[in-house]
């Protein structure tokens, strides 16, 4: 195993740690507010509920209120401020749909969709200036963003934005939403502009937009997307000078997108899966899997003239035009910005070409840089293609088979990607399961590092004054090295001992071993001889403890009782403990002891 150490960019730590005080702070914002209320909508209207319409609810709440939704489908378009939508949003308020009318305490929007359906007469939800609303479990539907307007980067109101939802200059949060089948020709899901926003844990499909068909970011957007599915969504040629973005769209923005599924989106030009245009802030992609869109330039992700940071993301299988997996350029003659991209712990499987660099015909700025370290190809004939110049280095970079599971991009125990990554400072991945600093996989996945632990006693019986001893196994089930510490807490009623080793140690308290446990079936063994002390009248109580750096742990505990313990106190003191241990309790008329399995491990998360 090749284990190295990189130093993170400072901008990384830098940008998260503004987005996360960002978001702290708009949360605290609405929790200090005074006390809330809540308001209840269902399709019956009073008396079974508040309100039969949301707008009606919206329009009654105050700041900091909570608008429960029931189940069903609300349509029902209205204007507002010369934009017309179903629900016109422009107060600090939670809006949470899957609830019931017998069932207003816990939603569940999975087994009660709470849907808003624009009809195509508008968008389905607009979040006005200034306000910072959280949108959770609810499906937004059948918006058309025609002649809204609202795209306000660098050409103000030309273009009509965020089909389904439109957030300008809010701090809005959007959890756990399924915003599907809108359209507009900036944002068909969703487009956000102007200030602090957060989309975790939704799904994003089926949308369609000249330029972002999933999400648009446009104009100093600090914003989180997490955790997302973006699937299926698609960019059609359009009046604009670009249509890019099939999936995210992002221009001019501070983003971070993190743990998100970016699959099957289509791009007419540029950026099948990811378009990013002008950003000079950091753009930060981590635990990504992009994966099966299609572009003609900048199949899997497209950048021009940006700063961008990738850690541990998979690119597979993106196709159509160039079939680059990552499309690096810098902006152009108007806006001459240079890119620099830092990609680190990569997989890219099945490209025509891993990473297309070029200058796109004009002059380059100076310092457009790629830095990758750590890197997996597979079936990619041309892993880097410079056009025009430009400073690349590639470091510790391998070719070999990712055995992905049937879904695309998780990794099988045969994967080549397994524990060549080098220290990202990553803490879990895609699927939020943790990894390892040292030893960690390529890509977005983290195999699960797996040990079974064991300890034995000599005797189940032990004499004062008689040498008792205890053998420690810890075996490697998993595919990756392990880099364990066994502790091992010693009774306190025993005299002073040696390990196998030969290492003296003194009565009581634990003792320690560090080793490498090899991938698979390794095994670590160690043997502990002890003296049971004169004195000693109780059981002999001893338990191992294993971690590791990969984030395996387990543990096992024997009891050995004392010869002049007597059957009732046994079964009174140590029976629940043996059981609650999943031990095999074997009682005779003599005598009684716990049988220790190996503990099985689970997946770690």
């Amino acid at each position: 195993m090749q284990t190295q150490r990189i130093l993170v960019p400072w901008v990384l730590g830098l940008g998260l740690a503004l987005l996360t005080l960002a978001l702290l702070g708009r949360t605290a914002r609405s929790t200090t507010a005074a006390p809330t209320a809540e308001l209840r909508v269902c399709p019956a209207g009073p008396p079974t509920c508040d309100y039969a319409t949301v707008q009606a609810a919206v329009d009654a709440a105050n700041d900091g209120a909570v608008i429960k939704v029931a189940a069903g489908v609300y349509t029902g378009v209205s204007a507002r401020s010369g934009v017309t939508q179903v629900v016109y949003l422009s107060k600090t308020v939670t809006l949470q749909g899957g609830y019931t009318v017998t069932n207003w305490s816990a939603p569940d929007p999975g087994a009660y969709p709470t849907t808003l359906d624009a009809e195509g007469r508008g968008r389905a939800l607009y979040v006005g200036w200034g306000v910072s609303p959280t949108i959770a479990g609810l499906r937004i539907t059948g918006g058309d963003a025609a002649g809204q307007r609202g795209y306000a980067a660098y050409w103000p109101e030309e273009y009509d934005a965020g089909g389904g939802v439109y957030v300008g200059g809010a701090a809005a949060l959007i959890s756990r939403c399924v915003i599907y089948s809108n359209t507009a020709q900036w944002g068909g899901g969703v487009y956000l502009s102007g200030e602090l926003a957060a989309i975790r844990e939704s799904a994003l499909l089926s949308n369609t937009a000249w330029n972002g068909g999933g999400l648009a970011l446009a104009g100093a957007v600090t914003v989180e997307v997490s955790g997302n599915l973006i699937q299926g969504n698609v960019v059609q040629r359009g009046d604009s000078w670009v249509n890019g973005g099939g999936g995210v769209y992002l221009e001019h923005s501070l983003a971070a997108l993190r743990g998100n599924v970016i699959r099957r989106n289509r791009a007419a030009d540029q950026g099948g899966g990811v378009f990013i245009l002008w950003s000079r802030f950091t753009v930060t992609l981590v635990n990504n899997v992009i994966a099966d869109n299609q572009a003609q330039v900048g199949s899997g992700m497209w950048a021009g003239g940006s700063t961008v940071h990738l850690y541990h993301n998979t690119l597979a299988r993106n196709t159509g035009g160039d079939g680059s997996g990552v499309y690096l350029t810098p902006s152009g003659p108007k806006l001459p910005f240079p890119f620099l991209a830092v990609m680190t712990n990569t997989v890219v499987v099945s490209q025509a070409a891993g990473i297309s660099i070029t200058t796109g015909g004009w002059t380059p700025p100076p310092h457009n840089t790629m830095i990758m370290d750590g890197v997996l190809w597979f079936e990619t004939p041309i892993t880097v293609s410079v056009e025009g110049g430009g400073v690349v280095t590639v470091e510790n970079q391998y070719i070999g088979d990712p055995a992905f599971a049937a879904d695309g991009y998780h990794l099988t125990a045969r994967s080549a990607a397994l524990d060549r990554g080098v220290d990202a400072g990553v803490a879990v991945d895609v699927d939020g399961e943790p990894r390892p600093g040292r030893g960690c996989d390529l890509g977005a996945d983290e195999f699960p590092a797996a040990l079974q632990v064991s300890k034995v006693a000599g005797a189940d019986r032990v004499s004062p004054g008689s040498r008792l001893t205890y053998t420690l196994r810890v075996t490697n089930t998993g595919a990756a090295d392990l880099h364990a510490r066994i502790t091992d807490t010693l009774p306190a009623g025993i005299a002073p001992g040696r390990t196998s080793g030969g290492t003296a140690f003194l009565p009581g308290g634990p003792i320690t071993w560090t080793a490498l446990v090899a991938a698979p079936g390794g095994v670590w063994e160690e043997t502990v001889v002890v003296t049971a002390a004169e004195s000693q009248t109780g059981p002999l109580v001893n338990r191992v403890e294993v971690t590791t750096e990969e984030g395996a742990a387990g543990g096992a505990r024997v009891v050995v009782n004392h010869a002049q313990v007597y059957l009732p106190l046994v079964l009174r003191d140590y029976s629940a403990a043996c059981t609650a241990h999943t031990a095999a309790l074997v009682l005779s008329t003599r005598r009684m002891w716990c049988r220790w399995g190996i503990s099985s491990p689970s997946r770690p998360g």
